[in-house]
Order: C-alpha cells, then structure tokens, then sequence
C-alpha cells in the first residue's frame, strides 16, 4: 500500500511529490502521481505553447524545486538569450520549462508517476481507496491536485458548433495553436492575458488580422491578485476569518479575473496603433456558421471570422466536482455553499485527505491555483509530516 496518492501531476501535484519525497523523506515506492498525462507537465507544457506564453506572470522564486533560489542559480547557466523580464524579475517559459525537467529527472520524479483518472474515491478503515480507469490504487493518504474544472464556453458557441461549426479553446486538450492557419480573419474571445498572447502569437506566425471580442476594455495588473495576498499582509485576516462565505467573497474580490500584465499590454498596444490588432469592446450577441465561417453579431457590427479561437477561462466550479460531491456525499464530509471542501489550516479534508491547488483555495487564499499556492500547500504538509 502506497503512504501518499497525489492526484494530479501538473505544476503543483509534481512539486508535492517533491516535497513528500525529499524534505518529508518518504520512500519513493510509496509515492504515486496519478494523473491522465503521458508524461510530468505535459499540460502545462501544451496549454503555454498554445497562448504563446513567453515569459511567466510569476517571479523567479516560484518554481518546481525546494530552495527558492534555485531557479536563479540554473539560469546563470542558461546561455539561450534573455533569462528574465522585469518587474520581479519573471522568467523565460523556456528556461523555466528546461529548468523543470531539470528537477523532474535530477529527482527522479518521472519514476513516481501512475497515467490514469480517478473515477472515485472512498475511505476505508486505514486507508483510501482510489478507482481509476486502470483498476483501484490505495493510499494511507490521499492528496487532491487537481488543476482547473473543464473549459468554459458560451452558449453561443455551444450553438455554432452544434450547428456545424468549428470554436476551438485555447485550453482543449486536443487544441494546438501552431496546427491552425492564419489567413483571413482570426476572432479571439476572452480580455486576460491568455487572450492577449494567442492574439500576438497568431500575428507572429503570419496572422492577416486579428480582432479580441471582449466585454471590458484591457485590464492591466502585473499579478493575477495583490502580492500581499502571499504573506501576512491579507493572508493574516483571511485565516483568522472562520465564515467561509466570506472567505469566498475575499477571494473573488482578490483576483484580477481577465487581466494582464504591463508588459503584453505593451505589446498589444503596439500591435494596436499598427492596425494588426483590433480590441473590439461588447458581447457577442448572435453567433451562426454559414458558409465555412462564423457570423458573429458584436456591438452592433457584422463579423465574419475565418475560425474563432475561445480564450474565456474555466468553469466556475469545483475541479473533479462530481467526485468530490460523492466522496463528500457517502462520508459526511464538509463543503462550503460554493461547493468546495472545507478544510483545516493544514488542508485536511479527513485525516487521509488533503486539498491543494483550487481545491484548497478556501484555505490557502487567492494565490491557490498558482505556483506560489503549490509551494505553500507544501509547506504546510511538511510542516504537518514533521510535527507527526
């Protein structure tokens, strides 16, 4: 029987792993990574290639490894162009990318690794019992990192495409940025950064002419929330804070949903006055697929788009929802009004269960979801582990 099942191997399930195997010194036969990936970060990987990512929204510190600097030490070897852009000195994906199969292979991380998806989950007696699509894991502990709940998508585009239609996202598994031709018209739906880099992306690749449909104009914040929220400074009163409705309401309130830092506003910017780029400010109101093309109403004005390109987020909802609500459901355990688990200040669920990421955000804060939300998720079990 396993000690610890991580279920989900991106950014932060392959850092806990790190964590638990070597500041927690478990044995690596009794850790498993659980994750539908054929390899460590491979969605990570593809979702970054496709919006055109270039350089990290988060600073240097925040990486896959243990020692916070260790990202800077490795890009003093980097001898591939620039390593870093200002402010907060944020990386290159590229040398950030290296740098993780750096750890992953120096760590043997890969060898932790099971490919499958948890179906569902129930508690037993010592342990917990995980049915997957490859047959049942069992753990003493189970830790739930599961990323983002599935892509979200208007309504309209739910219509176009039953309708014949072709409405990529840039977040759909299959979906591959440099498999899609550039000519004619490209609408990019979505106003954070994801939308803003697939747009300069389309363009760099040759792109005749791209329009981003958005309901706001551009929202410019270097960070998805206030660096306070990673100390003290707001995380003090949210954890002092016992309603987690309210906490619920801190969070929201925290993020800059569909924002984007100064830098690729810049870029955009220029992309913008050289009539390239058209940020088109409105909804889309009527949508239809006539002719080989989408037919879009926005604003008053008649698109006609050569393929449509969904950079609009995830679901509002918890990651794994249905299995969280089962699991929740046969063994009493709480949930908050939003849906997701209640935790302790360690991110217990249950003595055998702990939340990380999205799930653990009522816990751990706005920053949840981002590297730093992994790193302070793996300080809190190894803090747990030693006091144990």
């Amino acid at each position: 029987m396993l000690n610890w099942l991580i279920l989900g191997g991106g950014i932060q399930g392959t850092y806990l792993s790190h964590v638990l195997r070597r500041t927690c010194e478990v044995p690596a036969e009794k850790i498993r990574v659980l994750d539908p990936e054929a390899e460590a970060l491979a969605g990570w990987m593809r979702c970054t290639k496709n919006t055109g990512m270039t350089y990290l929204r988060s600073p240097m510190v925040h990486h896959i490894d243990l020692a916070p600097a260790s990202l800077k030490h490795f890009s003093k070897k980097w001898r591939e162009g620039r390593v870093s852009i200002a402010p907060y000195e944020r990386p290159k994906l590229a040398m950030f990318n290296a740098h993780c199969r750096h750890v992953i292979e120096s760590n043997g991380l890969d060898e932790l690794r099971v490919q499958g998806r948890a179906l569902e989950m129930t508690l037993e007696e010592n342990h917990v019992a995980v049915e997957t699509d490859g047959g049942v894991l069992r753990a003493r502990r189970v830790v739930t990192a599961l990323g983002a709940a599935p892509p979200r998508r208007p309504d309209w585009a739910h219509t176009m495409v039953r309708d014949g239609g072709v409405v990529h996202h840039l977040f759909d598994p299959d979906f591959c940025s440099d498999c899609l031709e550039v000519d004619g018209l490209t609408v990019v739906v979505g106003a954070g950064i994801s939308a803003a880099q697939f747009a300069l992306k389309a363009l760099a690749r040759g792109g005749e002419k791209v329009i981003i449909v958005a309901k706001n104009p551009p929202l410019v914040h270097q960070f998805d929330a206030d660096p306070g929220w990673l100390g003290p400074k707001y995380m003090n009163r949210f954890s002092r804070e016992r309603d987690v409705v309210v906490r619920r309401r801190l969070i929201r309130g925290a993020r800059y949903r569909g924002s984007m830092p100064s830098d690729v506003y810049r870029r955009m910017e220029r992309a913008r006055r050289a009539g390239d780029l058209v940020w088109l400010q409105g909804t889309v109101d009527q949508a239809v697929w006539e002719g080989g093309s989408a037919v879009m109403r926005v604003a008053d004005q008649t698109l006609v788009a050569d393929r449509v390109i969904l950079a609009t987020g995830f679901e509002v909802a918890p990651p794994g929802q249905s299995m969280i609500q089962a699991l929740a459901k046969r063994h009493q355990l709480p949930l908050s009004p939003c849906g997701y688990p209640e935790t302790d200040r360690f991110l217990r669920w249950h003595p055998r269960l702990f939340t990380a990421g999205a799930l653990g955000e009522l816990t751990l804060g706005p920053v949840a979801r981002n590297i730093a939300g992994g790193r302070r998720a793996g300080n809190l079990l190894s803090y747990l582990m030693k006091r144990a």
